[in-house]
């Protein structure tokens, strides 16, 4: 379960969030909707364990979040708005560093499946910035894949 409590974030004197709370169970689909500016990506920025609030917390599986964020974030998937990927490195390569941070065991066969799922094996050895937008776009879903993760945002 995933659990947001009385959320709130400020960028500068400018109230970001102001006391967001949801509950989250396995297996459940929820959509963040809003105008350009309300703060739908600086909230999935704090989902994902990105960014800290300044009041509030983030609870997963009985745990905070802050407590220990590299166990969170090993079992978070996250597909950025604009793609926060290394363009002068091979997409194999790039899959297997991402592989390798977020500690994945057999993570050799753990890419070759997603790079298979997500139609990138042809293009597996080339550079991420001679790819098109959309290629680049499956690189960033691959990777927010990799490792099976239990939360999966898309911004």
């Amino acid at each position: 379960m995933l659990i947001v409590d009385n959320v709130t974030k400020f960028y500068g004197t400018y109230k970001v969030l102001d006391q967001i709370s949801l509950r989250a169970q396995k297996g459940e689909v929820i959509g963040v909707i809003g105008s350009n500016g309300a703060g739908k990506s600086t909230f999935l920025n704090f989902l994902s364990g990105n960014l800290c609030p300044e009041q509030g917390c983030l609870v997963f599986n009985g745990a905070d979040v802050y407590v220990d964020p590299l166990f969170y974030k090993s079992r978070v998937g996250f597909q950025t708005q604009r793609p926060a990927v290394m363009k002068d490195m091979r997409v194999f390569d790039f899959l297997k560093y991402v592989s390798q941070l977020k500690d994945i065991e057999g993570f050799q066969v753990m890419v070759q499946k997603i790079l298979k799922d997500c139609q990138l094996s042809q293009v597996a050895n080339y550079r991420i910035g001679e790819l098109s937008e959309g290629y680049i776009q499956r690189v960033n879903l691959a990777q927010a894949l990799l490792g099976n993760p239990e939360v999966l945002i898309f911004d």
